[in-house]
């Protein structure tokens, strides 16, 4: 169920972008569809970013590593940084 959860954020992703590019070619990009598609597409993506940091945080503590604590581990893992900067 959790799986048929993330594909569903990719494909709206997918179709979001797709939809936005239409928009785009066609000097439309300021109707209510093109906001909306830019938007959705936007939190698809900060969804799908952080689909990768959830897993990334999963796998360090699968993997028997050193746990600082919670909260600053999260805060020290490079892809939050890359998101920061």
């Amino acid at each position: 169920m959790f799986t048929d959860r993330l594909e569903n954020r990719h494909l709206s992703l997918l179709f979001s972008i797709t939809r936005y590019g239409f928009s785009y070619v066609t000097f439309n990009y300021y109707s209510r569809w093109a906001r909306f598609s830019y938007r959705t597409a936007f939190l698809s993506a900060a969804a799908t970013y952080g689909i990768v940091v959830y897993k990334a945080f999963r796998a360090r503590a699968r993997g028997g590593a050193r746990t600082q604590g919670g909260i600053i581990q999260l805060i020290a893992d490079e892809n939050v940084q890359y998101l920061g900067a």
